[in-house]
């Protein structure tokens, strides 16, 4: 069911209570998941204000094209990301994991 050693399933095979291993990946992954989309919604600010610089009405249309995509494709990759490692193990599903994890790690790249 698993195609690479991700963290939430290897806590499932566990033998003890991971309660606290739980609380520790949440909290790390939520501080890690906020702290870099913040570093890329920033960039992402010069870089709108720049492209809004532009004078040529094409050259703005080509920029944002160009962001537009990297935008969706950074969006998708932590909307997965954020749904896999913040969400609680008793609302998990092994399928609906399977799938998720799938998506972020063959998918988008």
């Amino acid at each position: 069911d698993h195609f690479f050693c991700d963290v939430p399933p290897l806590l499932g095979l566990s033998c003890t209570n991971t309660d606290i291993n739980e609380l520790v990946l949440f909290t790390l992954s939520s501080l890690i998941i906020v702290s870099t989309s913040m570093v890329i919604f920033v960039s992402y600010a010069y870089i709108i204000s720049a492209i809004l610089r532009i004078r040529s009405a094409e050259g703005r249309c080509r920029a944002f094209s160009t962001c537009t995509s990297h935008m969706m494709s950074v969006n998708l990759f932590y909307g997965t990301v954020t749904f896999m490692y913040t969400q609680p193990s008793s609302l998990a599903s092994p399928a609906q994991s399977k799938v998720v994890s799938v998506f972020y790690t063959l998918v988008i790249p």
